[in-house]
């Protein structure tokens, strides 16, 4: 039959809960977990605002992203950023072109088409 191991301990640095754990260590490690839970708990707020953005953009709720830092930010439209204008003009009853300088017609709405 196998003796079982005993651990050697070391009387310089007794284990974690063990007696004879300096106050000074306890209070350290208590500060060390408690950085570590506030530092946990900023992460997972940030992965929660990373997933809603990414909803976000899936769900058609976002038109346009600003990327960059202050001064130099820059914007990417998700969509064609005439989109818009373009239904505006499509269904005015008022006749409507945009022209090029070359003369032709971009977006004629119907009125202006006959």
């Amino acid at each position: 039959m196998a003796r079982p191991v005993q651990q050697a301990s070391n009387p310089a640095r007794p284990a974690a809960g063990q007696a004879g754990e300096s106050g000074a260590e306890g209070a350290e490690l208590a500060e060390e977990s408690g950085a570590l839970g506030a530092e946990l708990a900023e992460v997972r707020a940030q992965l929660r605002e990373a997933y809603e953005t990414i909803e976000a953009i899936r769900s058609g709720d976002v038109d346009s992203l600003v990327i960059g830092p202050p001064g130099q930010e820059q914007i990417y439209a998700l969509a064609s950023a005439d989109r818009p204008y373009r239904l505006i003009v499509a269904a005015m009853n008022e006749g409507a072109a945009t022209i090029s300088p070359g003369g032709s017609s971009w977006t004629p709405t119907r009125v202006s088409a006959r």
